[in-house]
């Protein structure tokens, strides 16, 4: 759901899930500057949304990713210390297993992938996240524009940062955002899997 809004598809689904005993995991990607305004509203919206979702979908676990209204993504400084706050509070007052989805702009076989990634994943580390899903690599827009060497490198940071205090993670993060910054309004496209990877192998190539 989004800004709080359901509707009767979505209630017809939740009653299916239940009667079939489903696990129900459920997403709230607000967007950013949007009926919530900026990230101190995007950052309350998280923590209203994922309580609003637990009691009316009786949801076992919860996926965030505010949406930038340009780029799709949810790796702008903005959005990171949003998704940060929120995290931090939902961690520290209640007992809901929640995760963030990556959602950089650039693609693969690019630096910048990189960076969005290890910045995302260091913050989660330090945010009492429970889990990373993603990343969605060129915003997940592109047709085969993602690879698993993304997707592993983001958990190898992951557990790298494992235990990191904030103020640490705070400075590792800023340097990460300087790096891809001013690239963000360029949305680097990079290449699609067939080019980042040996078919015959599943091995990335050079």
């Amino acid at each position: 759901i989004s800004e709080f809004k359901t509707d009767y598809g979505s209630l017809d689904k939740l009653t299916h899930l239940v009667k079939t005993g489903s696990i129900i995991h459920s997403f709230y990607n607000t967007i950013y500057g949007g009926s919530v305004g900026g990230k101190e509203g995007v950052s309350i919206a998280i923590v209203a949304g994922m309580i609003l979702l637990q009691m009316l979908y009786m949801t076992s676990t919860h996926s965030v990713s505010p949406a930038h209204p340009f780029y799709d993504n949810d790796t702008t400084p903005e959005i990171i210390q949003a998704i940060s706050v929120a995290h931090q509070a939902i961690a520290r007052n209640c007992r809901l297993m929640i995760d963030l989805v990556i959602t950089p702009v650039s693609g693969p076989g690019q630096y910048t992938l990189l960076y969005e990634c290890a910045a995302m994943a260091v913050m989660a580390a330090a945010s009492g996240t429970c889990g990373l899903i993603g990343p969605r690599s060129n915003a997940g827009i592109h047709p085969g524009h993602c690879s698993g060497l993304e997707a592993r490198f983001t958990a190898e940071v992951a557990h790298a940062a494992a235990g990191i205090s904030r103020e640490n993670a705070n400075e590792i993060v800023s340097k990460l955002v300087s790096k891809y910054q001013p690239i963000i309004d360029k949305r680097p496209i990079g290449k699609p899997f067939q080019e980042v990877y040996d078919l015959m192998t599943l091995k990335p190539t050079q």
